[in-house]
């Protein structure tokens, strides 16, 4: 229905890539757009299937921060911690993606915050900021 020469097939695939962090790539970006859309249980299946095919820790911390990101949407606070923990523990051996570390971090704050946990949430945003 549509070539390679329409342009707005081609303005919204470059807003899409846009707005998908530009940083990730293929089946990632995929994810972070799914999410980004609200389709959260998409994306949890499409990390599910990428976590069962890697080996790289590096990866599983991305895809552990992705889950995390994914349950705090949907409300479940204490998975969504428990996920951007098992970032920070990849991530931490030794460091080596501080701003990720630092995102988690960062997130569980967020996290907390949202529950009313306003000490835990000042602790972890106050690690977030020594990164």
């Amino acid at each position: 229905m549509t070539g390679d020469s329409d342009s707005q097939l081609h303005a919204l695939t470059e807003r899409i890539r846009e707005e998908t962090f530009p940083g990730y790539k293929g089946w990632y970006r995929l994810g972070q757009f799914m999410i980004k859309v609200g389709q959260f249980n998409k994306a949890e299946e499409l990390y599910e299937m990428l976590f069962k095919q890697t080996t790289n820790e590096d990866e599983k911390a991305l895809l552990f921060y992705q889950f995390g990101h994914i349950k705090d949407n949907q409300g479940n606070y204490a998975e969504a911690i428990g996920f951007y923990e098992k970032a920070i523990r990849i991530y931490n051996i030794p460091p080596t993606n501080v701003h990720e570390l630092a995102n988690s971090y960062n997130n569980i704050g967020l996290v907390y915050e949202k529950i009313g946990e306003y000490s835990k949430a000042i602790l972890s945003y106050e690690k977030a900021l020594e990164i």
